[in-house]
């Protein structure tokens, strides 16, 4: 049990050091530590009516903006139609010709008959 308790304790005293090393390599890198402070909050003076718009505030935030009406689709002119059954086709080919080498090779490898 006290070899357990060293153990321990030279665990964390590892893990301290390791962890002031870390902060001083930050702090040479240039990282900045503390409280982060917004400036948004900061530049903005506030009024006795702030009480009452961030209640108003919340509420924005909880619902978020309205969304806006769904939108129709604008309707494709013939030469996109066009171009779209052609690229189905070519599409349609190729998967045929990858499905029959496909195929060919299988029964080539398994000693089927094939031609």
């Amino acid at each position: 049990l006290q070899l357990l308790g060293l153990i321990d304790a030279s665990v964390k005293a590892a893990m301290e050091s390791l962890g002031d090393e870390l902060m001083r390599y930050l702090k040479e890198a240039g990282e900045e530590f503390g409280p982060k402070t917004d400036e948004k909050e900061a530049q903005r003076p506030s009024s006795f009516l702030s009480p009452y718009t961030s209640v108003f505030n919340g509420f924005k935030t909880l619902f978020g903006p309205r969304k806006a009406k769904a939108t129709r689709p604008k309707k494709k002119t013939k030469t996109q139609l066009m171009h779209e059954s052609i690229a189905r086709v070519d599409v349609a080919e190729a998967a045929k010709a990858a499905t029959w080498t496909i195929y060919h090779h299988f029964k080539k490898h398994h000693d089927m008959l094939n031609w």
